[in-house]
């Protein structure tokens, strides 16, 4: 199998191999492009990469599937263009700011995952807004101002569907969205240096 180097280009490569299937499960899908199938978490290329990418391609109505997605298939009324080219068309209306930008590359960053030829974002990757002040941030004059800047830039991010955020009792589990990975493709921004 040949390497993915971007959640986008997964998609796009799932969607390719799904379109020739009548139906299909999660695991099918990994087997044909030649992810190891795992039931738990213990496979993040599975669990995060492959079931995630198809979970993109249903909320995309790329593929329809039965209430408990035990059984997928294509949607007769797919779009025509690639998954990636229609997230670029619709990531291309938000104007980030300067912080909002840097704050999804950040994101980005510390969630990328590359494992078993693929790229996907490991949802289970705590990000600490603290930590995001800091590298983002470092000159601002007090940790609270910094703070509450990078949380309402972290709302707007949510607001427009580029990250999704948890918030379990220890911090953020956060990761990039498809559409947030459009983003980026279609932005390139510089990597931030994180320590």
């Amino acid at each position: 199998m040949a390497q993915i180097e971007t959640y986008p280009e997964l998609v796009d490569t799932v969607w390719g191999t799904v379109q020739k299937m009548p139906r299909f499960t999660y695991k099918e899908v990994a087997s044909e492009l030649g992810i190891p199938v795992s039931p738990s978490e213990s496979n993040p290329s599975f669990h995060y990469g492959i079931r995630q990418a198809i979970n993109d391609l249903i909320d995309l109505k790329y593929c329809e599937a039965q209430k408990d997605l035990r059984l997928i298939w294509p949607s007769p009324n797919a779009p025509s263009n690639l998954p990636s080219q229609r997230g670029v068309i619709q990531s291309s209306l938000y104007n980030l700011s300067t912080l909002q930008a840097r704050l999804l590359q950040f994101i980005h960053q510390k969630t990328i995952c590359k494992e078993d030829g693929i790229a996907f974002y490991n949802q289970s990757v705590g990000v600490s807004l603290d930590e995001a002040s800091k590298v983002l941030l470092p000159i601002a004059p007090n940790a609270y101002s910094a703070g509450e800047e990078i949380h309402q830039a972290l709302l707007n991010l949510q607001k427009h569907h580029l990250i999704k955020a948890v918030v379990p009792a220890n911090g953020y589990d956060m990761w990039v969205t498809f559409l947030g990975a459009c983003w980026l493709a279609s932005h390139p921004i510089a990597p931030i240096v994180i320590s």
